[in-house]
């Protein structure tokens, strides 16, 4: 790396960092610039806060503020250090790395994560599902299916979580195949405002209470899953099958 002049550089205050990094959140227009580990660690703490406080909005909207608070405070002092030492480096050129210790022997070797293998799908006649988009009003229950918007309810929180949890943590593990017990629709609803969730045939209720169900020591949870399965057992009477536990 060739070295810069310093002085050809403009030197950046901390109040003109702060500004870069609003402008880089603003140019986001709302959309994810988080990690998926952050959003479901976020999701997890809402839930907790929903489940201690759940008498009192008020109170669970302060606690959210103030978590999101901390974080943004954070992540800007992250991204003036990060600035910071960008800047140095173009300046002066990357330091040299640090020697790396030599490896002991009792400690075994460091392993790369690798995603799990796709989930086979619990043996069922269930029909696979085809998603679905027109502009009919698709906001209506379905016989034969459980909607991501029925699930929501019985959990005591949003589609929007149900439906995105669906997408970050049991979709990228299951096989094209299997997929197909999800059927993602999209249309409008009885108000004629554009809505998305997932209609779930058995196999694929089976699939997403495995994934909540190791939540269960959240009081939500496990009462959310303990009605799921009974709305499940309702709406497919001829599958006897048990429920994940």
């Amino acid at each position: 790396m060739t070295n810069q002049n310093p002085m050809t550089l403009p030197v950046y205050s901390d109040q003109a960092i702060s500004r870069m990094f609003c402008d880089y959140v603003d140019s986001t227009n709302c959309k994810e610039r988080h990690t998926a580990a952050a959003v479901r660690d976020y999701d997890v703490f809402a839930d907790y806060v929903e489940n201690e406080t759940r008498s009192s909005n008020t109170v669970q909207n302060a606690l959210l503020e103030k978590a999101m608070d901390f974080a943004v405070e954070y992540e800007e002092s992250g991204f003036i250090a990060g600035f910071r030492w960008a800047v140095m480096m173009f300046l002066h050129g990357a330091p040299e790395p640090p020697a790396e210790a030599p490896e002991r022997a009792s400690e075994p070797p460091t392993r790369k994560l690798q995603p799990e293998p796709a989930k086979p799908a619990p043996a069922s006649s269930a029909p696979l599902l085809r998603d679905v988009e027109d502009d009919r009003c698709v906001d209506k229950p379905v016989a034969g299916c459980i909607t991501t918007k029925q699930i929501a309810e019985l959990f005591s929180t949003s589609n929007f979580k149900v439906v995105r949890r669906i997408d970050e943590r049991i979709m990228p593990y299951l096989d094209s195949e299997t997929r197909k017990n999800f059927q993602l629709v999209r249309g409008f609803n009885s108000q004629h405002k554009k809505t998305t969730f997932y209609r779930l045939n058995r196999t694929a209720c089976d699939l997403y209470l495995e994934e909540i169900s190791k939540y269960k020591k959240l009081v939500n949870v496990a009462g959310g899953c303990g009605a799921m399965q009974e709305l499940v057992a309702k709406v497919f009477p001829a599958d006897a099958r048990s429920l994940p536990r």
